[in-house]
């Protein structure tokens, strides 16, 4: 059987190469021609663990520009392209549109054909996209994917949950069935409409997002109430009662979390309802940067130069994405203060670029500093 993957980038690439180690025929597809040169010519280097080595040992994936050949090969298709936030906090589709418009010019007979979703979408988007295809007897699907950068085949392996949108739940199960081949744990599978399923997507991560915003507030009640010694065990009884674990920390962040909370917002408004508790928490996470930036530097009492061992928003990730690390790094140098930064291949180009105008920000590791008898303050919360 012969799957297909629109969009092979970092995470479609890595689903790509889970479905060839399963057994399948893969086609991907990318717009970018000198990506798919270096795909083809084995070219391309990931920090994502182990999809380096399932690139260099695949052999049955033929990696095109042509979408309309992935579409003749293959009888599902999974689109995994960028869909990015727009400035009122939705999420731009204009990919996946021009996907699904690929589908509906397509010249032959593609009746029957599965077109799976998998990118971050609004609520209604696939609805909407079904009845565009509806004509060519084409069943859209959305399930979107719960990964996280850093551990993306493991999540693809052992999935907290599998998510299913479809006005049919028959083909859902066929999908589910594909699906299985490459878990390796019985994973809880919900199958549902498709703007419930697109709900529930963002939900999640707006639930992550309050969660961490209430250990946070906690932890600086704590912090303004002199006890900030028991950090530990507030955060372990109140994990414990919850029977799930957060706790005080940095802000949450990446590509995922902050954009799902605003997209949340957005679809609120759009239908004439609101979710005030997504633009309190977005501001408290923004204005909780601003506090640890205060909190570390009063920490540091003998006002030693600050060092960061990464500044995105969790190690082994090299994402531009938005930080509190970074956030707290720029509060630093803003204020005067010195700030190192260990480098390495996962700091982002970006961040080295936002942070050029401080002439306070230098880049070595704390082994060489140590070296040259530098006293530091490592920021670590």
């Amino acid at each position: 059987m012969n799957i297909g993957i629109i969009g092979v980038g970092k995470l479609g690439l890595a689903y790509a190469l889970v479905f060839e180690e399963s057994g399948f025929s893969v086609f991907a597809s990318s717009y970018k021609q000198e990506y798919v040169d270096k795909l083809c010519a084995k070219d391309v280097y990931t920090v994502e663990p182990g999809v380096q080595e399932l690139f260099e040992s695949s052999t049955n994936i033929e990696y095109t520009t042509d979408n309309n050949l992935v579409i003749q090969n293959c009888e599902y298709i999974y689109v995994m392209v960028a869909t990015p936030s727009n400035p009122d906090g939705s999420y731009n589709v204009d990919a996946v549109e021009s996907v699904v418009e690929d589908f509906v010019n397509y010249p032959d007979d593609i009746s029957n054909k599965r077109l799976i979703i998998g990118s971050t979408v609004n609520p209604g988007d696939c609805a909407r996209l079904q009845e565009k295809l509806r004509s060519r007897g084409v069943t859209l699907l959305y399930s979107p994917t719960f990964v996280a950068q850093g551990s993306v085949l493991d999540r693809i392996y052992n999935p907290v949950g599998v998510l299913w949108g479809t006005e049919d739940p028959e083909i859902a199960e066929e999908c589910i069935s594909i699906w299985d081949k490459f878990h390796k744990i019985t994973a809880d599978t919900t199958v549902v409409k498709h703007t419930t399923a697109e709900i529930l997507k963002i939900a999640f991560n707006c639930w992550s997002t309050m969660r961490m915003s209430f250990f946070n507030s906690i932890g600086q009640l704590a912090i303004k109430s002199g006890v900030s010694e028991d950090m530990d065990k507030i955060n372990y009884s109140i994990n414990e009662y919850n029977k799930q674990w957060t706790g005080f920390g940095y802000g949450f962040g990446g590509p995922c979390l902050p954009r799902d909370n605003r997209a949340m917002v957005h679809y609120a408004r759009s239908i004439g309802s609101d979710y005030v508790l997504g633009d309190v928490v977005d501001k408290f996470n923004i204005d909780h940067s601003k506090f640890l930036a205060q909190w570390i530097t009063e920490q540091n009492t003998d006002n030693l130069p600050f060092y960061f061992d990464y500044l995105t928003y969790k190690p082994g990730v090299n994402l531009p994405d938005e930080a509190s690390q970074f956030a707290v790094c720029k509060h630093l140098l803003e204020a005067g203060h010195t700030v190192y930064v260990k480098p390495s291949e996962f700091l982002p180009e970006e961040f080295i670029e936002a942070l050029a105008q401080y002439n306070t920000v230098h880049y070595e590791s704390n082994f060489s500093l140590q070296e040259k008898n530098i006293d530091f303050y490592t920021v670590n919360i």
